[in-house]
């Protein structure tokens, strides 16, 4: 075998399996033991072949979440009484799956208009209109009994009454007195 010059990309957050076909000439007894070794600086992980049901082919599982992402020189060693054979060697790039999700999302209203608030504002002590108006008529008869009732008729209490009412007899007596 020779060596495979690309790189094999797999996902770290998945269960992987590859598969060799390790094949040995020159000697009867099957290979020993067959392995692949995984290494990047100073880590290194090994991975036992477990044979399958086809002639001379080999399983390599790698576990889900086993490799962290990186780039991984890769080798499948075989070990064959005291001899050590590296026939295939090629990078492994473990990372993972890139995921997008797309959400719909509602558009905020736009407005352009000018908007006004008003609130009622609530006093906790209630405001008392005392404002009284009077007018005085003069008469040369009674002039005490007449003018008390004059007075009296003429008070108006206008805490009862309502602001455009009150403006209205403000204009009367204004005109009135012209």
């Amino acid at each position: 075998m020779q060596d495979i010059l690309e790189t094999v990309e797999r996902d770290t957050e998945e269960a992987t399996e590859m598969l060799f076909k390790v094949t040995v000439e020159g000697i009867d007894q099957a290979p020993a033991h067959v392995r692949m070794a995984c290494e990047n600086g100073s880590v290194g992980y090994f991975f036992n072949g477990e044979p399958t049901d086809q002639t001379d082919v080999f399983a390599f599982t790698i576990p889900a979440n086993t490799l962290k992402e990186a780039t991984y020189l890769t080798k499948i060693e075989v070990l064959i009484e005291n001899r050590y054979f590296a026939p295939v060697t090629f990078n492994l790039n473990a990372k993972k799956k890139m995921k997008v999700v797309v959400e719909a999302v509602k558009p905020r209203a736009k407005s352009s208009e000018a908007k006004v608030s008003v609130e009622k504002i609530v006093l906790e002590q209630p405001v008392q209109k005392s404002v009284v108006v009077s007018s005085v008529a003069t008469s040369t008869k009674n002039t005490s009994t007449l003018r008390e009732r004059m007075q009296k008729k003429n008070q108006i209490e206008l805490s009862s009454m309502a602001d455009d009412e009150i403006q209205k007899i403000a204009e009367r007596l204004i005109a009135g007195k012209k």
